[in-house]
């Protein structure tokens, strides 16, 4: 190459590098819009207490309905009654200053439903009144848990 190209493709990467860390610049002097909530009111805990599906709706069918109960779980209310205590302590958490944790069996339902109906995680929102960030985070883990819990028993 000769020496003219070479100093232009200096020039070049120089400049790139230069609109590059203006950028960055600008990226950080712009602030951010403050958060509105930090968690949505009809997300709340309390809220998620007195009328959602696992409050009531599971409650209902399991008592009322075991069919129908197995028709939007996938499975018996005997068996997801076992499920919770073995599954529960290898995903169970403790209450932070700021929040309480999810109950044991409300993620084990997240998940269960989330496997038996392949619904998207909007939709479980809506359900459960769980974020939806919650969700990425529980059905993952508690699929985790299942696995460690029950491998030697299915291998084997």
């Amino acid at each position: 190459m000769d020496p003219l190209g070479e100093v232009a493709l200096f020039q070049t990467a120089v400049l790139q590098q230069d609109l590059l860390e203006r950028d960055v610049d600008e990226a950080r002097k712009r602030k951010r819009r403050p958060r509105r909530y930090q968690t949505r009111p009809w997300l709340a805990e309390e809220r998620r207490r007195l009328c959602r599906h696992y409050a009531r709706l599971m409650e209902e069918l399991r008592v009322e309905d075991p069919q129908s109960f197995f028709n939007y779980l996938g499975m018996e209310p005997a068996m997801f009654d076992e499920l919770v205590p073995q599954v529960g302590p290898r995903i169970e958490k403790h209450d932070a200053k700021m929040r309480k944790v999810l109950p044991l069996g409300l993620k084990l339902a997240i998940t269960v439903r989330f496997l038996a109906s392949g619904d998207k995680y909007h939709s479980l929102v809506y359900n459960f009144c769980v974020t939806r960030n919650t969700i990425s985070v529980i059905i993952p883990e508690v699929c985790q848990a299942i696995v460690e819990e029950y491998k030697d028993e299915v291998i084997t």
